[in-house]
């Protein structure tokens, strides 16, 4: 299973923007994301540990998001354009595989069911809001910064047919900006024509599993 789905970011963001209390949506997101996974490919199967570093930016107008990191040892940078419903996957930044996918762009009404479980301090210095909802293949519960809605630790349960996947996220330099918008632009390499159909979950956790090869530590770049 090489590929299930890019960009929790904005299923995080909207969840904090339905249920209360709400927080200011930012329109641009950029950071940096550290995963660590245990994955069981069904009952009664080894576990496996997976870990991950990749970085990413989001614009939640323009609906394209890009994660650059590390996958089998080879640097890897995929953009998802949910207007046109094309993912690019460009590997060492000279190939470029096209893919085409059909999941919509996370909004409001797949996260009505959202909960505001409370809030609390990180760190004894940062104030964050904590919420937990369920879509399809998917449970989290998200702590995000109360002053600027930006994502600080997440916690999911992610199931496809029989394999299940519990990962633990940190989201690390979050800024509400993107520095350089034209990094979301896709490269003259990408061709229009889709080679292959993506099987995607809901946005990011696909790339979860993607880039979670069982390795001892995590890959920081």
């Amino acid at each position: 299973m090489i590929r299930l789905t890019i960009a929790f970011l904005a299923i995080v963001v909207v969840t904090a923007a339905n249920a209360t209390p709400t927080c200011k949506i930012p329109m641009q997101v950029q950071g940096s994301l550290l995963t660590l996974d245990v994955t069981q490919a069904g009952k009664g199967a080894k576990p496996q540990l997976g870990a991950a570093s990749f970085k990413f930016a989001q614009d939640f107008k323009m609906k394209r998001i890009r994660l650059d990191g590390k996958m089998n040892g080879v640097m890897t940078t995929i953009i998802e354009d949910f207007v046109k419903h094309k993912i690019y996957t460009i590997v060492n930044g000279k190939k470029c595989i096209t893919g085409n996918f059909s999941v919509p762009f996370p909004g409001a009404k797949a996260l009505k069911n959202a909960k505001f479980l409370g809030e609390h301090t990180v760190g004894g210095l940062l104030p964050v809001y904590i919420y937990q909802f369920n879509l399809t293949n998917l449970s989290a519960t998200v702590q995000v910064a109360k002053k600027t809605c930006l994502p600080i630790i997440e916690a999911a349960q992610i199931k496809v047919g029989k394999l299940v996947l519990h990962s633990a996220l940190s989201f690390i330099d979050m800024k509400p900006k993107i520095s350089n918008p034209k990094i979301l632009k896709v490269p003259s390499i990408c061709s229009q024509h889709a080679t292959r159909e993506e099987d995607m979950i809901d946005h990011l956790h696909y790339v979860r599993l993607e880039v979670s090869t069982p390795v001892h530590k995590p890959e920081i770049f």
